[in-house]
C-alpha cells in the first residue's frame, strides 16, 4: 500500500502528522482533499472541501488534541478536521486583503 501513496508526495502538496504517529496528513493540491494515511501507508480517508481554495494551501498543522487544521491561501479560509480526517468542525474566514 505504501508505494500507491508515495505518489501523493512527488505532487505539490502539504503533509503534517499526528502528535502520536499514527496518522500522516496530505493536502493533495492537485486532487483537491485532504488524504489521512496511516502509519503504514494505508489511504484511511479523502476529504474536499469547497471552502479551500486548493490551488495553494499553505498551512497543515495538527493540534495536541489531534484536530487538524487546514490553511487556505487565496480562500483566506481555515478549516479544522476531526482527528480521522473524515469531518469538517468548523471554518474561519478571514477578510483581510494583502496589497
Amino acid at each position: 500500500m505504501l508505494h500507491k501513496s508515495w505518489a501523493l508526495l512527488y505532487n505539490k502538496n502539504t503533509c503534517t502528522v499526528s502528535p502520536d504517529g499514527d496518522r500522516i496528513y496530505v493536502a493533495n493540491q492537485a486532487k483537491k482533499h485532504l488524504v489521512t494515511l496511516s502509519r503504514d501507508g494505508t489511504n484511511n480517508c479523502s476529504l474536499s472541501d469547497t471552502a479551500l481554495k486548493w490551488e495553494y494551501i499553505n498551512g497543515l498543522h495538527v493540534t495536541d488534541s489531534g484536530h487538524v487544521l487546514v490553511c487556505g491561501f487565496f480562500s483566506h479560509t481555515i478549516i479544522q478536521v476531526d482527528r480521522d480526517g473524515r469531518q469538517r468542525q468548523w471554518q474561519k474566514w478571514s477578510h483581510i486583503k494583502m496589497v
